[in-house]
């Protein structure tokens, strides 16, 4: 006698189940691998500076400081007026009064000391560029909000320094200019 498992049994149920949870599992694995995919390309873009952390970011490039007071809707006041082949890499809507930028500029010219004071580095760029240095340094200069520090060919500053870095070089600028407000 040949006996046949009644539809209801255990080997006719897992069956059943196992048809019923591999479409479950495949959209599970695709939506798994979709989260992979879409978190590395937002690291790429990161990275690359297309975006940083969903904020557009902008690259732009100058001749001379007379182009960048012209064209530019922020300021760097420490940058010599000598500097030329500016180039600004900045982030923008970070956040109330918060746009981090970084300049790289060629300079032959000292930074003005009645702007700028020499003080223990606290903080880093927010991000790089190809151009950006090496700020692992031990100081820096503080002019204003902007950190700077001397490159082979000029400068490379960047912002928002602390508040901790502009408290030490207001500090030092009324020791050694004590006429400047």
């Amino acid at each position: 006698m040949n006996r046949e498992p009644h539809p209801t049994s255990r080997q006719t149920v897992r069956k059943k189940g196992a048809l019923r949870t591999r479409p479950l599992r495949t959209l599970l694995l695709a939506a798994a691998l979709g989260a992979v995919a879409i978190i590395g390309l937002l690291a790429v873009l990161n990275v690359t500076g297309l975006f940083r952390f969903g904020h557009p970011m902008s690259s732009t490039t100058y001749a001379s400081k007379a182009e960048l007071i012209k064209s530019w809707d922020k300021t760097a006041p420490w940058l010599p007026d000598d500097a030329t082949h500016i180039q600004i890499k900045e982030v923008k809507q970070y956040g109330p009064n918060y746009d981090p930028a970084i300049l790289r500029a060629a300079s032959h010219d000292a930074l003005n000391a009645t702007v700028c004071a020499r003080t223990a580095r606290l903080t880093h760029p927010t991000f790089t560029a190809s151009w950006s240095p090496d700020t692992d340094v031990p100081t820096v200069y503080v002019c204003g909000e902007w950190d700077v520090i001397p490159t082979a060919d000029g400068w490379f500053g960047w912002t928002k320094n602390s508040p901790q870095e502009q408290a030490a070089a207001a500090a030092v600028l009324a020791r050694t200019h004590p006429t400047q407000k």
